[in-house]
């Protein structure tokens, strides 16, 4: 019964925000970088912390590195959290994602209130 709550809880907060009953979103845009070279191809997941999976925010990047993030196919956009950011590299890349950054945690990034830069710089070593 308290996880019941506690979820209920969770997830009033997490709606809390938008007249349309949706979550509160915060624009994250970035560019996705290995060794100082932008990676294109690059699929990002941006799942945040102590709230619900279905929360999760989707990007992809453009030949130069860029990324924009979407919540859902008509709303753009991250809620303000903690976030797990999970990187896969697709084929334009022509490299593979180094080992140090194939786990859940190991990029962690802030989305704030407001509009988010938030550049991912990835390194081989």
């Amino acid at each position: 019964m308290r996880s019941i709550l506690a979820f209920t809880a969770v997830l009033a907060i997490g709606l809390q925000g938008c007249g349309d009953g949706g979550p509160k979103l915060c624009e994250v845009e970035g560019t996705v970088t290995l060794d100082g070279k932008p990676v294109p191809g690059a699929e990002l997941t941006f799942i945040p912390q102590n709230v619900p999976t279905t929360m999760m925010s989707y990007g992809g990047t453009d030949d130069a590195g860029h990324y924009t993030l979407g919540f859902t196919a008509s709303k753009t956009g991250a809620i303000p959290a903690t976030h797990h950011v999970r990187i896969e590299f697709g084929g334009k890349a022509g490299v593979k994602l180094p080992k140090k950054y194939r786990t859940d945690d190991a990029i962690v990034k802030e989305v704030k209130d407001g509009k988010n830069v938030i550049d991912i710089e990835l390194t081989s070593n």
